[in-house]
């Protein structure tokens, strides 16, 4: 097993709460950054294929909208 540094755990920690669907102001507080534009640059990244899904959640989301 690798050596895991403290940091990689926030990274995680981060990447994890935004894919469950936590805010940015509340990952920003959690971590206690000062903003949360240095959370999102620096300590959020999507899971591969979070692009496609936001298109097809989208478009599924848009066609109940406009059936009314």
């Amino acid at each position: 097993m690798r050596h895991i540094r403290y940091h990689d755990l926030r990274y995680s920690c981060a990447s994890i709460l935004y894919g469950l669907g936590y805010s940015l102001k509340d990952i920003q507080t959690w971590l206690g950054h000062s903003n949360y534009k240095f959370t999102a640059d620096t300590y959020v990244h999507t899971e591969q294929g979070a692009h496609a899904a936001m298109a097809e959640r989208y478009g599924k989301d848009l066609e109940k909208l406009l059936a009314g």
